[in-house]
């Protein structure tokens, strides 16, 4: 039997700040906690804050910086530090159908309504396609149709065209965008180079050979078993994901090189209130956020936090 890499009951925690409100061109900007952070200099901020015990929320903070003092101010932004930042900025996808979107304002609302249609499809479909999922299931899928250890009806062989259909039903801008944030804290490890590393070093010394589709298939067995926690605020959108887990996790089970059994972790909200990880990602989203706002942009949340994903793409 082959030794499980991953802490059965690992759990991340994350929750989102928005640049622009809940429009049809808002950037989310989410961050993403493990369970074990070091919550001391937080809980020395409460008591500074809000002596009534209650959640920090990053715009208390923002009022209370100044008088906080150096060595505390200084605690807080090491301890957020660490937190994964994803950001999901449609502004690119947006400014290639400009001049569409320019020509629809000039129309009267029922034909404006009818040409945004497939200009918001357009814009969320790329937006989604930030996703990790989007990289990965077709390798698993396609390749592993055609080795050794799975047949043409294969375990994995309806999970891309599964995640795809959720996609579809997702058409409103706003939760396209909190999608991809959320997919891409969900999966994160498939980008990350030090778990893929790991992976990839834990197969060389195990096996002469093998091929792609194990290596990635291994890789998803990563991503799914932590449980990851959202702070309220979109039930459709960790339903979406919740289902997709599952899904996955179906398949992978009759997935015969493995060697070990397995099971994933939920997608699921939680009040902030009750959760002090989800608290500290408030802090770290809403940080991101203004760095990512400032004249220095993304170049100052690079400098900063130790992971960043931007557009589903892995900057560190």
């Amino acid at each position: 039997m082959e030794e499980q890499d991953t802490q059965k009951n690992s759990c991340t925690f994350a929750d989102e700040s928005f640049v622009g409100g809940h429009l049809d061109d808002t950037v989310v900007v989410g961050a993403q906690v493990p369970s074990d952070i070091d919550l001391r200099w937080y809980h020395e901020l409460r008591k500074k804050i809000r002596p009534d015990g209650k959640e920090v929320k990053y715009r208390d903070l923002k009022r209370k910086r100044p008088d906080l003092g150096i060595d505390l101010n200084n605690a807080i932004l090491r301890g957020i530090g660490s937190a994964l930042i994803v950001i999901s900025d449609p502004s690119s996808y947006i400014k290639k159908v400009e001049k569409e979107i320019q020509l629809a304002r000039t129309l009267p609302s029922l034909q404006r309504k009818r040409l945004m249609a497939p200009i918001n499809h357009y814009v969320a479909q790329m937006t989604m396609s930030e996703s990790p999922l989007r990289w990965v299931m077709p390798l698993a899928d396609t390749e592993a149709s055609d080795t050794v250890w799975i047949d043409s009806s294969g375990p994995l062989k309806n999970i891309h065209s599964k995640v795809e259909s959720v996609e579809r039903s997702i058409t409103q801008p706003f939760n396209a965008r909190l999608y991809a944030c959320r997919a891409n804290c969900s999966w994160y490890e498939l980008v990350d180079d030090e778990t893929r590393k790991r992976i990839f070093d834990k197969f060389f010394s195990e096996r002469r050979y093998f091929v792609p589709s194990q290596f990635w298939t291994r890789l998803l067995v990563e991503a799914q078993q932590p449980e990851r926690v959202f702070d309220n605020g979109n039930s459709a959108v960790v339903a979406s994901l919740n289902n997709i887990r599952k899904w996955i996790d179906d398949d992978l089970q009759n997935v015969p090189f493995l060697g070990f059994q397995f099971s994933s972790g939920a997608v699921r909200q939680a009040d902030s209130a009750l959760v002090e990880q989800v608290q500290v990602s408030d802090l770290a989203a809403g940080f991101a956020r203004e760095m990512y706002e400032s004249a220095e942009g993304l170049k100052k949340v690079r400098d900063h936090f130790k992971r960043v994903v931007f557009n589903g793409t892995v900057l560190k």
